[in-house]
């Protein structure tokens, strides 16, 4: 492990930079046989992954004792730092990312479904946590929070003090997580003694650390209820009398937030949704439209509210939306949510989407200028073919291929995430256009291209387009499409995929 580069301050970090050996950074990792151990905890192997972490363990420690003699200058915490830079989600460009996601990966995989995984008796490895490593500890809460199945351990509460006093940021939020959704399953004297433990992990330097507390205290009754329905509808009105100012848009969003992320989340929805005048929870929604910072976390919360009851007073704010995704967003997927959920409002509103003249040069940009029509149309009514709307597909089309694609790519992953109304299946309306763009991604010289940056150092963006490619294909594909498919039967990540591609191009011609 190593400090990353141009590091002064002990405040200034917030990961270290793990990576494999020098001897090993030349070879090449078989990532299809690391991503088979995952699914080692559904048969029955968790000492195996227990011995897995304890020998990680071993190493970090070492690392970090290292460190702290080539660095006796910087104040930090060695061990807690070394744990949490392969445990917590740091996206590092090193060797040393493989091993990180593959922890994270035996958590996140090993549990899904968890009501079929076979119990384990977490909760006897866990009364035991004194024997065990940090990272030991990071497997089994991580199995405890997904298994709804297994028992919690009968020293739960010396179990999160312990764990607390690790001091791993991610492991601290693993507890948290267990305590808020399983927290009413304890004793009552177990839920006081946690509440208090909780109170006095409170801090007055880190308000992320308070969020995740008072969620936790939410599933042990320790929040005090001290306000009313009625003192959150003055508060609102409150905000509303303010003047119409960027300070007061930014009120605005702040009070429409306490609807989902405050203590009092309940009291503050009923008195908005509930209590709340419908001309003025819209007043408030329209205000923090137009907040000045344009986080598309905040805005795609506001459109969900204003599917409620939609005004077409939003209908300024929304055009803007619907030009291009918020590129610089730290959300890409809030970004696609807050564009595509725009469209979907003004199709719904029949307001007209007033696309500004010239489109973006860059033809990324101008693909997500070019798909709003398209989108609109889809919302106002997706039985439109191609032929009803063949200017604004061919004007999509020249965008380019690998920018064509991107769009269909990212809306159709994202489009569990959308409001109901928001419809993005371009496949349904022209299929034409999207066998077209399939047969370009699945060509040899394909390059992707998109506006969105690298999110993910480990996953391609060729790699999501060659998935999706294959998948839209065995919906939109002809039968003489299988010998391009064919090409990508002995691929280790798409050749599954592509031959059951394959196989549905067969079936057709029956």
């Amino acid at each position: 492990m190593a400090l990353p580069e141009g590091l002064s301050s002990a405040r200034d970090l917030s990961s270290l930079v793990p990576s494999f050996p020098d001897e090993l950074e030349n070879g090449e990792i078989d990532k299809t046989y690391l991503g088979l151990i995952p699914y080692a905890l559904r048969d029955s192997l968790l000492p195996d992954l227990l011995d897995l972490f304890a020998s990680v363990d071993r190493r970090l420690s070492s690392e970090a004792q290292r460190l702290q003699g080539v660095h006796p200058d910087l104040r930090i915490s060695w061990h807690a730092a070394a744990y949490g830079s392969v445990y917590g989600m740091h996206y590092h460009h090193a060797g040393g990312r493989d091993l990180q996601q593959l922890l994270h990966d035996i958590q996140n995989r090993g549990f899904y479904g968890s009501d079929s995984v076979p119990v384990h008796h977490l909760e006897c490895y866990l009364d035991s946590f004194e024997t065990l490593s940090p990272g030991q500890i990071f497997l089994l809460v991580g199995a405890l929070r997904a298994a709804s199945n297994a028992s919690l351990p009968s020293r739960f509460v010396e179990l999160i003090q312990h764990t607390w006093d690790l001091r791993i940021y991610h492991l601290r939020l693993l507890i948290c997580d267990v305590i808020r959704f399983r927290g009413s399953e304890l004793p009552r004297d177990q839920r006081q003694a946690i509440s208090g433990a909780l109170h006095g992990w409170m801090s007055n330097q880190n308000i992320f650390i308070n969020s995740i507390i008072i969620d936790a205290l939410e599933g042990v009754d320790g929040i005090e209820i001290e306000i009313t329905v009625e003192d959150a509808v003055e508060e609102y009105e409150s905000v509303l009398a303010l003047p119409d100012t960027p300070e007061a848009c930014a009120f605005a969003l702040g009070a429409i937030t306490r609807t989902y992320d405050h203590p009092f989340r309940d009291i503050y929805w009923e008195a908005f949704y509930k209590a709340l005048p419908v001309e003025k929870r819209q007043r408030l929604l329209l205000r923090g439209l137009r907040d000045e910072r344009r986080d598309p976390w905040f805005i795609d919360d506001v459109l969900r509210a204003l599917l409620r009851e939609p005004t077409a007073a939003a209908a300024p704010e929304l055009q803007k939306l619907a030009q291009i995704p918020i590129v610089e967003s730290h959300s890409p997927q809030l970004a696609l949510n807050v564009y595509a959920n725009s469209i979907a409002l003004l199709a719904k509103l029949a307001v007209p989407l007033a696309l500004p003249d010239p489109p973006p040069r860059n033809p990324a940009s101008q693909a997500w200028y070019r798909a709003a029509p398209l989108i609109y149309a889809l919302n106002i009514d997706p039985t439109l073919s191609s032929g009803k709307m063949a200017e604004e597909v061919d004007n999509f089309r020249v965008c380019g291929a690998a920018e064509a694609f991107d769009v269909v790519q990212r809306l159709t992953r994202e489009r569990r995430n959308m409001l109901r109304p928001a419809n993005v299946e371009f496949e349904s309306s022209w299929p034409d256009l999207i066998l077209e763009l399939c047969r370009a991604v699945l060509s040899p010289d394909y390059a992707p291209a998109s506006i969105f940056e690298r999110v993910f150092p480990d996953r391609a963006l060729a790699d999501d387009h060659l998935k999706l490619a294959l998948s839209l294909l065995a919906k939109v594909g002809r039968t003489t499409d299988i010998a391009l498919v064919s090409r990508w039967l002995n691929h280790p990540k798409h050749g599954e995929r592509a031959l059951q591609a394959a196989r549905s191009l067969e079936q057709r011609s029956h």
